[in-house]
């Protein structure tokens, strides 16, 4: 168990790396503590029990645009990071542009925005990413 917490931290690390953020403000010790006060002991048996990867306990940000810190972790199972992370995709608000970069529209999700003009919203999503890359025609980029 202690290499599950180890590799916690690492990635909690390397996200915060990648994404310019600060180091997280806690330490391995602390993140344990935190984690058994939360209910770890409990996810973790039932992970073992099932097999299932999204049965899995996991470290997630509660607020996904803010970097790991004491107050902004929550524990859970890998299966809701996944699934959050997914719902925040998917309900993203996205500006469309033309070639020349003139807004056109807001779309309240990538989703709706394939749907009016027939692209793919995985297509877009990466597009709006990117920042005003280029794809079905239009330039995309998030609200």
């Amino acid at each position: 168990m202690q290499k599950k917490f180890e590799s916690l931290m690492t990635n909690h690390r390397r996200i915060a790396a990648a994404k310019g953020w600060p180091a997280p403000d806690y330490n391995l010790t602390w993140l344990k503590g935190f984690c058994f006060a939360h209910g770890w002991q409990e996810i973790y048996d039932n992970w073992r029990i099932s097999g299932l990867k999204r049965d899995a306990p996991s470290i997630d940000r509660i607020k996904s645009d803010k970097p790991y810190s004491r107050t902004n972790i929550q524990l859970n199972t890998f299966g809701f990071n996944h699934d959050k992370a997914r719902k925040e995709m998917t309900t993203k608000p996205v500006d469309q542009f033309d070639t020349d970069c003139n807004y056109i529209t807001t779309f309240n999700s990538s989703e709706a925005a394939a749907q009016a003009i027939g692209g793919t919203a995985e297509r877009i999503r990466r597009a709006a990413r990117k920042g005003l890359a280029r794809t079905a025609g239009f330039r995309w980029s998030y609200v």
